[in-house]
């Protein structure tokens, strides 16, 4: 069932107005992974009318205008991404694709699109029901924080949309308990995971530095930080409170986590995973080619690492559906017309953490002092990997299904930390789960990097490579590993990014190419380094790569390494030669021999329907339906059908130095024609001159005879184009020139009287002086 988006849908289903109107900065598609549609869903199953505007024209009121006004509140979301993120490059650039919206283009989802989309409900509807902001965009900023995009701190999101209030992290059970108590005209100032404005602060809650105090010392943006952190456990955390101006903004205590039960119940709603029929007249939604055939497994993280939001917004507690609640979704999969037997991806934010958890941090809340999988994984985590094995199996033998991939990344740390299942959990992904290519995300490999990041030391990576290519030759399959890395990351110098692709080199075997430059995301840690230049674990400096070039620099010493000689290779290259034996003492590797070349980097070029993944053409691809392969083949072909082949020409001769010589020019020929603009070639000799003949007309008109004798009598052309003219009238001086509107029947002149009465108005316009004197008057 589609949530209704047109006044049309609400004809039919017989509603005259509706509960809750949601405002998405994506397009509406039904799917769990739409958040909005996953909220609507709920909203709807518990008995509010609830309508959809996706991606609504700012320019006017036609759509946001078009369900009419909610009886209870509004729901604005800026989609599954950052708008900013989907926006721009890291770099500062605007991106010109956008898979969440009809044909591709990123024509549709504007900056700040929470920003916008709220100020355009107040600009339409005056004291209208309350908004309520929710999604990655507003979680991420409901309390002052650092923006990449303007390079300075803004204040809460709540303060510079005007909203009334705020939802963050999943919101499942918020919303429900939300539009109960609007429903009842209550107080909903109590509810977890709400934010809202108070000119007082609560009772028993922390309050934070002042906006104005962050804004003046970056040691005060720490120590709200490091509080702000410390508080997103759902058991353990306080209230917050941050004074802004005159007010403060007021976050509670986070939500509590879904149990299995709740999971089941909001992931079994009646989806149709598709796009709705009023977007998808508007073109292809390039996001329903991976989401279409894939099953969210759970939700959430351990990993906490520092570039990554999904701690502050979706929890370090790991929900996770039951294995019926799956398999009767992928039965559901699987009867599709449409569906090739092939589940794209079975997981969720991290594959490999599906079906366990810590029983003390279930009870008393996540440790303030350690993290469940940094720099080790804990012991009280119960790591085991059967339960995933068992899912995996389980939907493999459906009926129907032929493969099922696991698209997301895995922890290759956890996996080879559980000493029970780990290597049978790799011999099951090496010979039934993998496209021909893994996710890892070791993103770097140097220590001091590595830590900044919070992600884990290099050998477990190399140990799980090795198992990983063990598995897949026992099983007689061609598989790669791929592995995302960060460029200018806080903490990463060009020395590091050296280090790392040697390591790329000899280690890896492997050029690569999945390099991203880090993106500063508001509420990270690594964000926060970003801005202060501090290591907020340590209080130590560290050098930050803020400049375009510097960050660009970093990234070619790594892709660019190999073809084209450019200066980051040559720096590269001089500081290799430079370091001598410092290199081996740092880390012993061994050498690369010769004929062991690394690869480049593969990548699933097409997907089932022939299309690019991610439109990224492979390198050195040529596209012969562009317009620029036409016209050189058109080119080609033209010169040589225009020069015959002659078995007598010789090449031109070359001079000492190689060089080509001139060609000699041909001897005159007096006779030879000139060619013509035309290009006709077959000219014979020129025609002998004859002075009587007339030069062509400019009209082209080629039959000219000879020049007519010069009549001195005869007229010049009328200025009209009128060529019947006779012979010249004879001059008078009594005739009257043509008057200036073209009237030609007049006499002669009148003859000049100095006794001419000047209050004569004979010649002024007829009534005019009267009402002339009439105004003045």
């Amino acid at each position: 069932m589609f949530i209704p988006t047109t006044p049309e849908e609400l004809k039919k289903l017989g509603w005259d107005s509706l509960d809750v109107i949601l405002v998405s900065g994506d397009t509406y598609i039904d799917s769990p992974y739409s958040g909005v549609a996953l909220i609507g869903h709920q909203l709807i199953r518990a008995g509010y009318k609830t309508g959809i505007i996706a991606q609504p024209n700012t320019t006017n009121y036609i759509d946001i205008a078009r369900l009419g006004v909610p009886r209870l509140f509004w729901g604005v979301t800026a989609g599954m991404v950052d708008s900013m993120v989907a926006n721009t490059t890291a770099l500062g650039k605007p991106r010109r694709m956008d898979d969440n919206t009809p044909g591709g283009l990123n024509n549709r989802r504007p900056n700040r699109a929470t920003l916008v989309y709220t100020n355009l409900i107040r600009r339409w509807f005056k004291n209208t029901a309350p908004i309520v902001l929710g999604g990655i965009e507003a979680s991420l900023r409901r309390l002052s924080h650092y923006d990449f995009w303007s390079n300075s701190l803004r204040r809460s999101v709540l303060l510079d949309s005007k909203a009334d209030y705020l939802l963050y992290g999943m919101a499942d059970k918020s919303i429900l308990e939300l539009a109960e108590i609007l429903k009842m005209r209550g107080d909903a100032r109590g509810i977890r995971g709400l934010c809202y404005l108070s000119p007082t602060v609560p009772k028993d809650y922390i309050e934070l530095p002042s906006f104005e105090a962050c804004e003046l010392s970056k040691q005060k943006f720490i120590d709200m930080f490091n509080t702000f952190y410390a508080n997103n456990d759902p058991i353990t955390a306080k209230g917050l409170a941050q004074k802004s101006g005159s007010r403060y903004v007021i976050q509670n205590p986070p939500a509590m986590p879904l149990t299995t039960e709740e999971m089941d119940y909001v992931y079994n709603a009646p989806f149709e995973n598709a796009v709705h029929p009023y977007y998808r007249a508007m073109g292809e939604v390039r996001a329903m080619d991976t989401i279409r055939n894939s099953i969210v497994t759970h939700r959430g993280c351990y990993g906490e690492c520092n570039f990554c939001a999904i701690a502050s917004h979706e929890g370090r507690h790991i929900s996770w559906r039951s294995k019926e609640s799956i398999l009767k979704e992928a039965k559901q999969l699987s009867s599709r017309k449409d569906f090739r037997g092939i589940i794209h991806d079975l997981s969720g934010p991290t594959a490999n953490m599906y079906g366990f958890d810590c029983e003390i941090k279930r009870q008393k809340g996540a440790c303030k002092n350690r993290s469940c999988i940094y720099p080790e994984v804990c012991p009280s985590l119960k790591l085991t990997h059967l339960p995933h094995l068992e899912l995996l199996r389980a939907v493999r033998d459906l009926p129907g299904v032929r493969k099922v991939f696991v698209g997301s990344g895995i922890r290759y740390d956890m996996v080879m930390a559980d000493k029970l299942h780990g290597r049978a959990y790799v011999r099951e992904l090496a010979g039934h789960h993998v496209s021909g290519q893994l996710k890892l995300a070791p993103e770097h490999s140097e220590p001091n990097v590595l830590a900044c990041m919070r992600k884990p030391h290099t050998q477990a990576l190399l140990d799980f490579k090795k198992a990983f290519e063990l598995e897949s030759e026992a099983h007689g399959l061609e598989q790669y590993l791929t592995y995302y890395l960060i460029a200018a990351h806080p903490g990463c110098t060009k020395e590091d990014m050296i280090q790392l692709q040697e390591f790329a080199a000899s280690e890896l075997k492997v050029m690569p190419e999945q390099v991203q430059i880090f993106t500063p995301t508001p509420s990270t840690y690594a964000s926060l380094m970003y801005y202060t230049e501090t290591d907020p674990f340590t209080g130590k400096k560290i050098f930050v790569e803020k400049t375009d070039t510097g960050k660009m620099q970093q990234k070619a010493l790594i892709t660019g390494w190999r073809g084209k000689k450019s200066r980051q290779v040559d720096e590269r290259e001089a500081r290799g030669a430079d370091r001598g034996d410092k290199r081996s003492d740092k880390r012993d590797r061994p050498k690369q021999q010769a004929g062991d070349e690394p690869r480049r980097e593969t990548r699933i070029v097409r997907d089932d329907d022939g299309r690019f993944f991610m439109n990224r053409k492979p390198e050195g691809w040529v596209d012969k339906k562009s317009k620029d392969y036409k016209k050189k083949s058109k080119t080609s072909r033209t010169l040589s059908e225009s020069r015959p082949y002659d078995p007598e020409r010789r090449p031109r001769p070359t001079d000492g130095d190689g060089e080509k010589s001139p060609r000699p020019r041909k001897p005159f020929d007096p006779d030879r024609r000139p060619p013509r603009a035309d290009g006709d070639q077959s000219q014979g000799p020129r025609k002998p001159y004859d002075p009587k003949r007339r030069p062509p007309r400019a009209d082209g008109d080629k039959p000219q005879g000879t020049r007519k004798p010069y009549d001195p009598k005869r007229r010049s052309p009328r200025a009209d184009d009128d060529k019947a003219q006779g012979a010249r009238k004879p001059y008078d001086s009594k005739r009257k020139p043509p008057r200036a509107d073209g009237d030609k029947s007049q006499g002669t002149r009148k003859p000049y009287s100095q006794k001419r009465d000047p209050k004569d108005k004979r010649q002024s316009h007829s009534g005019d002086t009267k009402k002339e004197k009439t105004r003045t008057t």
